[in-house]
């Protein structure tokens, strides 16, 4: 099937992260993946404040057109918004008690996973 034709794939994971008091915090990671045929795979992480799609679609408009010319597969997600309560003395930002900046590498991390064990189905290889 040629790359126009074929439609991005939108998944959301559902994941813990252990929070500082020892209790196990929920977030999702909506993700989405711009299928091609070209055996190759980026994963972008967007900034934090920004959505996986971009400002004015702009990863979003990177991911069809890599799409359109079977460049590359694009993955884009994100990370779940910090809740603003200062909960940890060391970091400014915090996710129900956990750190925030330890689940935005877990995100990515998990997105890399992700996509690398759907590799076949989003790059063909």
């Amino acid at each position: 099937m040629p790359p126009d034709t074929v439609k991005p794939v939108d998944t959301t994971l559902f994941l813990e992260i252990e929070a500082e008091s020892g209790e196990m915090a929920p977030y999702g990671v909506p993700i989405t993946a711009y299928p091609t045929g070209s055996g190759t795979i980026v994963v972008n992480s967007p900034g934090s404040g920004e959505l996986k799609d971009g400002r004015e679609n702009r990863w979003r408009n990177m991911g069809l057109h890599l799409q359109e010319r079977d460049l590359a597969t694009l993955v884009t997600f994100n990370a779940p918004r910090p809740d603003f309560q200062v909960q940890l003395e060391w970091e400014p930002y915090s996710y129900r008690g956990a750190s925030w900046n330890k689940l935005l590498i877990e995100s990515l991390c998990h997105t890399i996973d992700w996509s690398l064990e759907n590799a076949v189905q989003l790059c063909g290889t």
